[in-house]
């Protein structure tokens, strides 16, 4: 099982890494899009989406690799038959529970640091 700073770690510079690359796509091809408002703004609201986007998938796929693993044989002959339906599931499930889950694991992590010695 990945543990809280691995999965925080990956999904965070995963978002980050997205972030520019989308955001830059808007930005630079925002007269090609005809979007109402300026290169920043572009920038800011593409660059979130294909970092939430992105960072959601690859938290959806850590989330189910780990749920997956105890399961019954059964369970996993059912999700690789209905593949579409468990992608579907795996990628909505990551991306709508990526920024909640991230704030999670970043307070149990600060919260089970102990404390620096002065």
């Amino acid at each position: 099982m990945i543990n809280r700073k691995e999965y925080l770690i990956l999904s965070s510079v995963s978002f980050c890494f997205y972030f520019f690359v989308y955001g830059s796509l808007g930005a630079c091809n925002r007269e090609y899009l005809e979007l109402p408002f300026n290169g920043y703004v572009a920038f800011l609201i593409y660059g979130f989406g294909g970092g939430l986007l992105i960072g959601g998938i690859i938290s959806g796929m850590i989330l189910f690799a780990n749920i997956i693993k105890r399961q019954k044989l059964f369970i996993k002959i059912l999700a690789c038959v209905l593949f579409p339906i468990t992608l579907m599931l795996i990628f909505s499930g990551g991306i709508f529970s990526f920024i909640p889950y991230g704030i999670y694991n970043f307070i149990v992590m600060n919260r089970n640091q102990p404390p620096e010695a002065t």
